[in-house]
C-alpha cells in the first residue's frame, strides 16, 4: 500500500471514532438537559394557591371532580410514559429523530388518549365550556405549503428535545384544563346556593 492510502484510511478511522464519540457525548447532554428540565418543572409546582376548597362540593359534584382528576391523571401519565418510551428508544439506537414504526404506534396511541380526554370533557362538562383546541389541540399545521396531520407536524423528523418539550406542555395544559373545570364546578355550585338563598 502506498503512504497516501494508509493516511486516508487512518483519517477515516479517526473521523469515524470521533463521530461516534461526539454522538454519544451529545446524546448524554440531551438526556441530561431533558432530565434537568423535568426536575425543574416538577420543583416549580403550582404558582398560585387554589382559591376554592373542593371538599365543599356536593356529593354529585365531588364525584364528578374525582372522575375528572382520574381522567386528567390518566392522560398526564400517558404523556409521561410516551416521553419515557422516546427517551429510552433514543438511548438504545442513538437516533436523534423520531421515525420508527414503534414510535409511530406510540404517538398514535397518545393521540387516541387525547381524543378520549376531549370526548370525556365535552360529554361530561357541557355547561362548563373550555376551548380544548387552545390547550390540547390535535390540529396539525402547514409544512411546505401543505396541511399536515398533528402527528406528522409535531413528531415526524422532530428532534427529541422538541418532542419532550411538546409533551411536557401537554401535561401542563391537561392540569390547567382540569383546574379550570374544577374551579367552574365550585363557582356554579356557589351560584346555585346563592340563587336558592335569594329566592
Amino acid at each position: 500500500m502506498n503512504n497516501r492510502v494508509v493516511v486516508v484510511v487512518i483519517v477515516l478511522i479517526i473521523l469515524v471514532f470521533g463521530s461516534v464519540f461526539a454522538l454519544r457525548y451529545i446524546r448524554g447532554q440531551v438526556v441530561d438537559s431533558i432530565t434537568a428540565m423535568e426536575e425543574a418543572f416538577d420543583k416549580a409546582g403550582p404558582k398560585e394557591k387554589r382559591t376554592h376548597d373542593y371538599t365543599s362540593l356536593s356529593k354529585q359534584r365531588l364525584i364528578k371532580a374525582k372522575q375528572l382528576d382520574s381522567s386528567s391523571t390518566a392522560l398526564v401519565e400517558k404523556l409521561e410514559s410516551t416521553k419515557q418510551f422516546l427517551i429510552e428508544g433514543y438511548g438504545q439506537n442513538g437516533e436523534g429523530y423520531i421515525t420508527t414504526a414503534a414510535v409511530s404506534q406510540e404517538i398514535k396511541d397518545l393521540k387516541q388518549s387525547i381524543v378520549d380526554f376531549h370526548w370525556y370533557i365535552e360529554s361530561n362538562f357541557k355547561n362548563h365550556p373550555i376551548d380544548l383546541e387552545l390547550y390540547l389541540s390535535l390540529n396539525g399545521g402547514t409544512l411546505d405549503g401543505k396541511t399536515t396531520p398533528w402527528e406528522e407536524y409535531y413528531f415526524e423528523h422532530a428532534p427529541l428535545a422538541a418532542v419532550i418539550t411538546i409533551l411536557t406542555k401537554y401535561q401542563s395544559d391537561t392540569r390547567y384544563v382540569q383546574s379550570q373545570l374544577l374551579d367552574s364546578l365550585v363557582a356554579t355550585q356557589e351560584n346555585t346556593v346563592l340563587d336558592t338563598i335569594q329566592d
